[in-house]
């Protein structure tokens, strides 16, 4: 099964292509074509092309992260029932329980008032202070969960193709080789995708370190040629599933599974 980056993500590659090159002092711009929009009229010019990916070219990459949570419950209070579920099924510890006694908002004492209850994860009530009869209490408490991240990595292949012709007039001095042009041209871009990408959140990586020279003589002129390809990777969550954990060795962490 393929499975490509999305249209908009290459777009923004292509964005960061530079257009302008300066070669022996002149700035020249260069106009991106695609295979499909070729101009044989248009030189210099860069021309994108992807190289078909065949097979599973989709890695698992599925990470579980480790979570303390605080959570606020907001519970009515009945005379008569001491036992209160709490909405989240680990519940670690409880930072505070305020609610209404005579009237008046008052703050409920841990085991002078109320306990937790880790076997049934029930706030329950002692013999001490409790709410008035009615009233709403709220229960703010931490628990732990671990999130599990099922993701992937998409990634395409693209070969970057530099064509050049001599460029410029030998009469008005600045003329500039064709063969000077293509090398100046693809090496600083063959720099700009292995330098200035490699640390942006779509990860691009260069897959052939050299620069391929695919010269060829064409009807009464010569057609320069240099040619690498880079890959292009982007990691995509497509699925997350949480739940509730008791005993955890670390907090807040985030390995690969």
């Amino acid at each position: 099964m393929l499975h490509v980056l999305s249209l908009e993500l290459k777009n923004r590659i292509y964005e960061m292509i530079p257009s302008d090159y300066v070669v022996k002092g002149q700035t020249i711009t260069i106009p991106i074509r695609y295979a499909n929009q070729w101009e044989t009229d248009v030189w210099p010019c860069i021309v994108l092309e992807y190289s078909i990916l065949t097979g599973d070219v989709y890695t698992p990459n599925n990470k579980r992260r480790v979570t303390t949570n605080e959570t606020k419950d907001t519970i009515t209070f009945v005379s008569g029932t001491d036992d209160y579920a709490l909405s989240m099924t680990k519940t670690k510890t409880i930072v505070e329980v305020i609610g209404y006694k005579s009237g008046l908002l008052h703050t409920f004492v841990l085991d002078t008032d109320y306990e937790l209850s880790t076997s049934t994860n029930e706030i329950v009530w002692l013999t001490g202070d409790k709410p008035d009869d009615g009233t709403d209490f709220e229960v703010t408490f931490t628990s732990k969960w671990v999130t599990t991240l099922h993701g992937g990595e998409k990634y395409d292949n693209l070969s970057i193709n530099v064509y050049t012709k001599d460029y410029g007039s030998v009469d008005g001095g600045d003329f500039i080789n064709g063969v000077l042009l293509a090398d100046e041209i693809a090496g600083i871009l063959h720099k700009f995708f292995e330098f200035e990408t490699e640390n942006s959140i779509d990860l691009v990586i260069i897959t052939q370190p050299d620069i391929n020279n695919l010269d060829n003589l064409t009807p009464g002129e010569y057609q320069r040629r240099r040619q690498f390809d880079v890959h292009m990777r982007h990691l995509e969550d497509y699925t997350t599933t949480k739940e509730d954990i008791e005993e955890v060795e670390v907090e807040d962490v985030e390995v690969t599974i």
